[in-house]
């Protein structure tokens, strides 16, 4: 039973998909930030293994989005963020390897 306690409410605020859609952006514009900036280091570290590595991570990129097409799935913040783990771990894979 649960216990009689006054509510008072002082603030009612109303989220529209615009926020949501700011978010989605922005972790958009940070995994490509995140994707140039790898390149560019690898592409200068590891000379022509890291320009072959770096194709082989966009192609992995191209097949992810092309999946989430394929499945209708919505983008979402997580799904960003799995995406960019993913490359995260395809770099430090290519990092033991090389």
């Amino acid at each position: 039973m649960p216990l009689p306690a006054p509510v008072k409410v002082i603030q009612n605020i109303t989220i529209g998909p615009a926020l949501g859609q700011d978010s989605i952006r922005r972790g958009v514009y940070a995994g490509h930030s995140r994707r140039h900036a790898d390149y560019c280091v690898h592409d200068f570290y590891y000379k022509a293994s890291g320009i072959v590595a770096d194709v082989v991570l966009f192609i992995n990129l191209i097949y992810l989005l092309g999946a989430f097409a394929a499945l209708k799935a919505t983008m979402t913040l997580p799904g960003i963020a799995g995406i960019i783990l993913t490359m995260g771990i395809g770099v430090d894979t290519k990092r033991a390897y090389l």
